[in-house]
């Protein structure tokens, strides 16, 4: 019985042993994954696109330089609508959560997911390091957005650095070259190539 209790022992020991050095690599690959930002591209200048009032950026992106107008989100309410509805970001609350958050002018995270992860990905463009590490700094920089920005926010970004086609940066050049309008005048009965 004593050589039974005794391997019982050891074994307890090393399962426990295992135990803890899993713990301490998953709490250095979660403190890597969330802290470490040194060897990432700055969440933080970003901020740029998000501007209080109409600013021009002079941004390169993805090796182009383009000027970017960048627009206060506040504004154009009418196109965040839309292209959260045009890139399939749906509600699957019921009826009156959703007109309840159209009254209040809320609207909820869940439909922002993904942006922080496309602005991550358009940020490591020019990236010339293996696949995995790629994907593991752009889940990294998307985490370091969602630190430092609101999902409006994000958004904001977004609508300000996405490319809309060749050459077109931001929504409002998008809509000023789609629709001959500014963003803030596009409303939902705008039709494609109308010029008013």
């Amino acid at each position: 019985m004593t050589f039974l209790t005794e391997t019982l022992r050891v074994l307890v020991k090393i399962l426990l042993s295992i135990a803890l050095l899993g713990a301490l690599a998953v709490g250095g690959f979660a403190s890597w994954l969330f802290f470490c930002k040194s060897d990432l591209p700055d969440a933080s200048a970003m901020a740029v696109y998000s501007p209080g009032g109409i600013v021009v950026v002079s941004a390169t992106i993805c090796g182009e330089a383009v000027p970017v107008v960048a627009i206060p989100g506040a504004n154009p309410r009418t196109l965040r609508q839309a292209v959260l509805a045009s890139e399939g970001a749906f509600d699957p609350r019921n009826f009156l959560s959703r007109y309840s958050d159209e009254l209040t002018s809320k609207i909820p995270d869940h439909r922002y997911g993904h942006y922080s992860e496309q602005l991550a990905r358009q940020m490591l463009c020019s990236y010339s390091g293996s696949n995995v590490r790629r994907h593991l700094d752009e889940i990294r920089t998307a985490i370091q957005m969602q630190r430092r920005f609101t999902n409006d926010q994000i958004l904001d970004i977004y609508l300000n650095r996405a490319r809309f086609g060749p050459g077109i940066y931001g929504a409002e050049e998008a809509s000023r070259r789609y629709f001959g309008k500014h963003a803030f005048e596009l409303s939902t009965a705008s039709r494609l190539f109308s010029r008013d």
